[in-house]
């Protein structure tokens, strides 16, 4: 757990992590940040907060978080998505990419920042191996999506609340650009 410091000129600043246990009923607030790996642990902690719900206000809904993963949540607007494939499964992963006839990414569900993810051609010559060895042979489900080219300007998010969207914001390193939409 962190204590939120709130600069308005540059966004939520880095804390230290709480170094003594801490009653979460003793808290104002509750904002859930947890990086990906969204493993065993994450699901666990979600699933405990998700009992305090009614007791203390959380900002953003264990229930909610659980239910929407970041990277297949995009998927329920599909008008604004590219072509997209969740699967697990390396011949159909090749045979949906072959359809494409361009370049894809292959995204891993449970990592952050870019890692695990690759670029690949339909045309490529290792794409079976790349696909093998992304899925874990099999084991692992990875999102396909068609590559669209645009210039890198930082980390994409948008906030919405009760179903509407009400701004989003392009993080440059430390600084942080809020526009509303």
């Amino acid at each position: 757990m962190r204590a939120a410091k709130l600069d308005p000129s540059r966004g939520y600043l880095p804390s230290l992590l709480s170094k003594e246990p801490v009653s979460l009923a003793s808290l104002d607030c509750i904002f859930i940040r947890k990086e990906p790996p969204f493993d065993e642990e994450y699901v666990n902690s979600m699933q405990l907060l998700a009992l305090i719900r009614q007791k203390i206000f959380i900002l953003n809904d264990p229930v909610g978080i659980l239910s929407c993963g970041e990277k297949l949540c995009g998927l329920a607007f599909k008008k604004l998505c590219p072509e997209s494939l969740v699967t697990n499964d390396p011949k159909i992963a090749q045979n949906f990419i072959l359809s494409i006839k361009g370049r894809v990414v292959l995204k891993p569900l449970d990592n952050k920042g870019g890692t695990g993810v690759l670029s690949v051609f339909s045309k490529d010559k290792t794409l079976r191996a790349v696909l093998n060895r992304s899925t874990q042979e099999g084991r692992k489900k990875i999102l396909i999506q068609r590559f669209i080219p645009h210039q890198k300007t930082g980390d994409k998010r948008i906030l919405i609340l009760n179903g509407d969207i009400i701004g989003a914001f392009i993080e440059k390193r430390l600084r942080v650009i809020l526009e509303q939409i």
